[in-house]
């Protein structure tokens, strides 16, 4: 049974949230009442809307993402468990 605290555990690991039909991934930073907060991978239409020219970035684009625990339906770590 998971508590109901355990994404506290998960910080600075990697997770999937639910919101309606769209899934997130990315490394959790935070967690706390309000909801969970994200550091994501812009998706390929962002980031060719992000550059001038199309050209692909030498580092990956990231962002910060909140997600209020209203709009959360699901939040998995992925990868192996520690």
């Amino acid at each position: 049974m998971a508590e109901e605290n355990a994404p506290d555990s998960w910080i600075d690991k990697q997770v999937g949230v639910q919101v309606g039909p769209d899934v997130y991934n990315g490394q959790l930073v935070a967690v706390n009442d309000r909801g969970v907060i994200l550091h994501s991978a812009l998706n390929e239409t962002e980031i060719l809307a992000t550059l001038e020219g199309g050209e692909e970035p030498e580092e990956p684009l990231v962002r910060l993402c909140f997600f209020p625990w209203s709009s959360v339906q699901a939040i998995v770590q992925l990868g192996p468990a520690e």
